[in-house]
């Protein structure tokens, strides 16, 4: 069975997706000067990684491009890899792709077809219009780590700069993590949410 990922879907939780399910280990960092990056783990070896999300299928002269600025390595998701982009890839190991259409990530130099978990995934992403990334449910879940005082959504959503109502549909989707109290909302088990980033 054959998933098609409209291009206004894609984001970073889908190059996260396709990195947890070919067996990496990845965790959410942030960075003042950068924003928000990855860390990749697999075979002992971490490396950080700057996501580039492309709507369009880029090539080989765009990727070098990105390489140039770039302090670390870059994972650049498309719907489609180019030929081109998959063997510029291959070349040059600071360089990783995935290709959601086909569910192939190279990583290392190495190309890594995804088990099938991924059409799965992808399966709630062919609804229309576009799917909002994780970070602002990611930004409330770290403000709850690193202060458990209760606090209004009003307060949490200037605290995390997203909407109050972000703050009220990620409470919604963090049923049971977090509750309201008189004193305001608060999370109930700080170590299940730390493992849920």
């Amino acid at each position: 069975m054959r998933i098609t990922v409209p291009a206004s879907a894609i984001s970073e939780s889908d190059a996260v997706d396709v990195l947890i399910a070919a067996g990496f280990d990845v965790s959410v960092r942030s960075d003042q000067r950068r924003g928000v990056g990855l860390l990749v783990s697999r075979d002992g070896e971490t490396a950080a990684v700057q996501v580039k999300v492309r709507q369009k299928t880029i090539y080989e002269w765009d990727a070098l491009h990105l390489l140039e600025n770039a302090q670390e390595r870059v994972l650049v998701v498309v719907p489609v890899a180019s030929r081109g982009l998959i063997d510029a890839a291959k070349r040059d190991r600071r360089l990783g792709v995935v290709s959601l259409r086909d569910r192939l990530l190279v990583w290392d130099r190495e190309e890594i077809q995804s088990p099938d978990v991924i059409v799965a995934a992808h399966a709630s992403v062919a609804v229309p219009g576009r799917r909002r990334n994780p970070w602002g449910r990611w930004a409330i879940m770290r403000a709850y780590l690193l202060d458990g005082e209760p606090r209004s959504q009003v307060e949490l959503a200037k605290e995390t700069g997203v909407t109050q109502s972000a703050v009220s549909k990620s409470h919604s989707a963090l049923d049971g993590l977090i509750v309201r109290s008189a004193s305001g909302w608060r999370a109930t088990d700080r170590l299940a949410l730390w493992e849920m980033l």
